[in-house]
């Protein structure tokens, strides 16, 4: 059996892009790191795959990278 997966692409536009930077800032903030150090860079990623699978809204994208970090 054989099973295909499609996943829409999406876009990430100037908002949202301003949107997941001001996540990141402020969880980097929150944890004495630099936006550019290797542990930013992997939540960075993280939130860009949780906006490409849908998920818009500030708020949860601060709680859901608070919960996986």
């Amino acid at each position: 059996m054989s099973h295909h997966f499609a996943f829409e692409t999406t876009v990430v536009t100037s908002e949202g892009l301003v949107l997941l930077e001001h996540v990141l800032e402020r969880w980097c903030q929150e944890r004495g790191l630099d936006i550019t150090s290797p542990k930013a860079k992997v939540a960075a990623r993280e939130l860009v795959d949780l906006f490409k699978f849908g998920v818009r809204k500030e708020k949860e994208l601060d709680y859901l990278l608070r919960h996986t970090h």
